[in-house]
């Protein structure tokens, strides 16, 4: 940084000092209005927003510079950015469901023990089979949760308690497929190693 810069950022400390109670501005204030409507890259921000505010529409970007971590360190809310369209990110959620793809060996593992626990528990003489894994997430909990909606059908397999493989049992030619919602704790190292916390079976709406 030449000494210039260096000079005129230290006539910006006396600023920085009342950042966090800027005065009131325009003709009664004690000091001028900041500039509005700034474009897609044009300077915003700084002390008491000197700089300018961004136009509906745009976000104030931080811009990360020498200039602008000493400004920063003496007052983290005058820091000076770049008007732009993108949002600023949104921190990642440590521990949160998160989308996970249907094709996902430990899902259809989980989907696949998850119906034959569901038939378990059915009278109907025929099983259940499972069509397809509509949709899949997963969060990080003791072991892993999977929250699983899967498509299913009467099948012409028997409801015997035997965990069929996927395709297995072709479906009964009149079924009407159903959509079944589980919640389902894998943790390798316990056994039982699968936990149903939740099931609900409902109308497919195709």
């Amino acid at each position: 940084m030449s000494r210039m810069a260096i000079h005129r950022l230290l006539l910006t400390l006396p600023i920085l000092a009342s950042a966090a109670r800027c005065p009131p501005c325009g003709d009664d204030g004690q000091m001028a209005c900041p500039p509005t409507g700034r474009a897609a890259g044009e300077s915003c921000g700084g002390p008491c927003d000197r700089d300018g505010l961004c136009a509906p529409g745009l976000t104030c970007a931080p811009v990360d510079t020498l200039k602008t971590r000493v400004l920063e360190f003496f007052a983290p809310d005058a820091r000076s950015g770049v008007c732009t369209t993108r949002e600023p990110l949104a921190p990642a959620c440590v521990g949160c469901p998160s989308p996970a793809p249907p094709d996902d060996e430990g899902i259809i593992d989980a989907a696949r023990w998850a119906v034959a626990t569901v038939n378990a528990g059915r009278n109907n003489a025929h099983a259940l089979e499972l069509v397809r894994i509509a949709s899949a997430s997963k969060q990080v909990v003791a072991g892993i949760k999977y929250m699983l909606t899967i498509e299913v059908g009467e099948s012409s397999c028997a409801n015997d308690g035997r965990q069929h493989e996927v395709g297995a049992c072709p479906l009964l030619a009149d079924t009407q497929t159903l959509l079944l919602d589980v919640e389902v704790v894998d943790a390798p190292w316990r056994t039982p190693r699968y936990m149903l916390l939740s099931k609900a079976l409902r109308n497919a709406h195709r």
